[in-house]
């Protein structure tokens, strides 16, 4: 049976007390569908990036990521906020976001089984 112990301090009636927890890993009460958050997709080095999606995805069961795009125009793109000139936005950060941590998050959820939810 896999464990995860806690220590968590609560505080009851103005007194600090120390409390200890035990949560079982393979007792299940609810399933949730998705569960995640937004990521960090900072530029990091391969190996280190592979062990935070396996501890991610393998040890905490994540299944949803949050992805939220830079800036994509450095300045209005034609002068128009009613129309947009899609050759002149610059979607190179996300790319690279998409490619270098989403795509492997994702691939790591579905070897698992599990639904992947964006």
């Amino acid at each position: 049976m896999r464990s995860l112990a806690l220590a968590v301090g609560l505080v009851v009636s103005g007194a600090a007390s120390a409390v200890d927890v035990t949560v079982d890993l393979g007792t299940h009460y609810q399933r949730l569908e998705a569960w995640g958050g937004t990521p960090i997709m900072n530029p990091m080095s391969p190996a280190l990036r592979d062990e935070m999606w396996d501890v991610l995805v393998e040890d905490l069961g994540l299944t949803r990521a949050r992805l939220e795009p830079n800036r994509w125009e450095v300045d209005n793109d034609n002068g128009d906020p009613f129309a947009l000139d899609a050759s002149r936005l610059d979607t190179s950060s996300l790319d690279a976001k998409v490619t270098t941590h989403l795509l492997p998050f994702r691939q790591r959820v579905e070897a698992r089984g599990d639904k992947f939810w964006l």
